[in-house]
């Protein structure tokens, strides 16, 4: 069907996904990153970021060092983010090192990860 296990549920007569437990969890999740503009508001900007999932136990390790660090080893790539040439910007040490400096970067990225990993699905 689609790499998801399945099983026959005889008490709602279907086919039931099953979950798995996986070593490395990575997923693409959306994510708006809110920039802030004068008079109280923000300007928002979507994009797509992928992130691994970690444990609990490696999780609170990270957090312990600071949310660069988590960040830069939760966050293993992006799409929709552009360079100041307005042309893709790509995925490395250098620029996602950049983009953590920046403080509403950092909220909505932390933000969205909270989310992925608590399974809360994004509403549109």
């Amino acid at each position: 069907m689609d790499g998801i296990f399945y099983v026959f549920n005889p008490n709602l007569k279907r086919l039931q996904p099953m979950f798995q437990l996986k070593k490395t969890n990575i997923v693409w999740w959306p994510v708006t990153i809110n920039e802030p503009v004068d008079g109280g508001k923000v300007t928002e900007f979507p994009c797509q970021i992928q992130f691994e999932l970690l444990d609990q136990k490696e999780f609170d390790e990270l957090s312990l060092k600071g949310d660069i660090v988590l960040l830069s080893s939760v966050v293993k790539g992006w799409q929709e983010i552009l360079g100041a040439n307005k042309k893709d910007l790509p995925f490395t040490k250098k620029n996602i090192d950049a983009f953590l400096q920046v403080p509403y970067v950092r909220a909505s990225l932390f933000n969205a990860y909270l989310g992925a990993v608590s399974g809360a699905p994004v509403k549109n």
